[in-house]
């Protein structure tokens, strides 16, 4: 239920998993205070990263690059963290279908990675499948267990990612702005509870300059045979508020 002060982007950004529902960027930001289950000492760590891109000082734009992980083996993801560097605004990971690896960043349109779609509905069936936003310096997700057995989401051999990084340098002076994701993963063959990822929003939002105005209710059903656990939003540029409901119908519903 946002209000904006101009045009803004408004999405809300969620995990989905056959007994599982929950979304990305959540958890503790400080890499001091850890989050989530014990450590398991069968998980295997891959790294992928963005940058550096050159931010002048004052400029804004955003950028995107392929990158294929260094994991030998297939497996579901249980832990995630992000790092930021000064200058990045939030930087988006995506599992992709994209076979082949970018040399160098390339500009990009915000959120374009979701639209990639022959079929079917942007963000579930898309080319590129969201799987992380990172909105602060450092951020770390971990999935929950359910009656003891875990939840993860699917990644395959040496997979291709997609890494979205949106940068606005409020400085004066030049920045090298860096993204970097790590994935803990457990290998094929244990018992786990398979996730995937939803990523609801609107783009009906047009606003006249010099002027405000407010979305109202937005109602979106959840999946079918799903449970939540976790749920953030992401809004652009003179938004000013944005808020979540638990409901039972359109006119029922809790904050």
């Amino acid at each position: 239920h946002p209000t904006l002060a101009t045009c803004a982007g408004v999405l809300v950004y969620a995990l989905a998993a056959v007994v599982a529902f929950g979304a990305m960027g959540c958890g503790s930001s400080d890499p001091d205070e850890p989050d989530g289950p014990t450590p398991d000492p069968d998980l295997v760590t891959t790294t992928g990263g963005i940058g550096p891109v050159h931010a002048p000082g004052g400029g804004e734009d955003t950028y995107c690059l392929h990158r294929r992980l260094d994991n030998d083996v297939a497996g579901y993801v249980r832990k995630v963290r992000g790092t930021l560097s000064d200058g990045s605004h939030h930087m988006i990971v995506y599992v992709s279908e994209e076979t082949e690896e970018d040399a160098e960043p390339v500009k990009c349109s915000g959120f374009d990675g979701i639209f990639m779609v022959e079929n079917g509905v942007p963000g579930l069936d898309s080319k590129n499948i969201p799987i992380f936003i990172a909105q602060q310096p450092y951020v770390e997700l971990a999935l929950p267990e359910e009656d003891g057995v875990p939840i993860g989401f699917r990644i395959e051999a040496q997979q291709m990612l997609r890494i979205e990084m949106h940068w606005y340098n409020t400085t004066p002076s030049a920045l090298e702005v860096t993204g970097s994701v790590e994935l803990d993963l457990l290998p094929e063959g244990k018992d786990v509870i398979e996730s995937s990822f939803g990523f609801w929003g609107s783009a009906a939002i047009d606003i006249p300059p010099n002027s405000e105005a407010d979305t109202g209710m937005l109602f979106q059903r959840a999946l079918s045979e799903t449970k939540a656990f976790a749920v953030t939003t992401h809004q652009h540029q003179r938004g000013t508020r944005m808020q979540v409901f638990k409901g039972k119908s359109q006119l029922e519903y809790d904050p």
